[in-house]
C-alpha cells in the first residue's frame, strides 16, 4: 500500500509537467498554423503578380513584333522576308541588306535583296 501512495503522491507533478508540455505543443501548432496561413497569402499574392507580369510581357512582345513589322514596312521589306522575330530567312533570295557608308558621305544604306 505504501507503494501505491507513492505513485499517487508523485502523480500531480508529473501531470503538471505533461500539461506544460502539451501547452507548449499547442502553442507551437498555433504558431505554425499562423505561419502557414501567412505563407499561403503570400503565395496567392505572388501568383497574381506573376500572372500580371506574364500579361505585360505578352503585350510588350506583341508591341515589339508590331514595331518590327512597321520598321520593315518603312524600310520597304515585305513581312515574309523577315522571320517571326525579325531574323532573315523568310523567302528565298530576299532579305534586308544594310551597310554603313564609307567616306562620311550620306547615311547608312539599306537595300532589299
Amino acid at each position: 500500500m505504501a507503494r501505491r501512495r507513492l505513485r499517487i503522491a508523485h502523480a500531480p507533478p508529473a501531470r503538471a509537467e505533461q500539461d506544460a508540455k502539451i501547452q507548449d505543443i499547442c502553442s507551437t501548432v498555433s504558431s505554425l498554423r499562423r505561419t502557414s496561413a501567412a505563407i499561403h497569402e503570400e503565395l496567392k499574392l505572388q501568383a497574381s503578380l506573376v500572372e500580371s507580369i506574364e500579361r505585360d510581357v505578352d503585350r510588350t512582345g506583341a508591341r515589339v513584333r508590331k514595331a518590327e513589322q512597321n520598321s520593315a514596312a518603312i524600310a520597304g521589306v515585305r513581312s515574309e522576308t523577315l522571320g517571326p522575330r525579325g531574323e532573315g530567312g523568310g523567302s528565298a533570295g530576299g532579305g534586308l541588306l544594310c551597310s554603313p557608308q564609307r567616306g562620311g558621305e550620306g547615311a547608312p544604306g539599306c537595300a532589299v535583296q
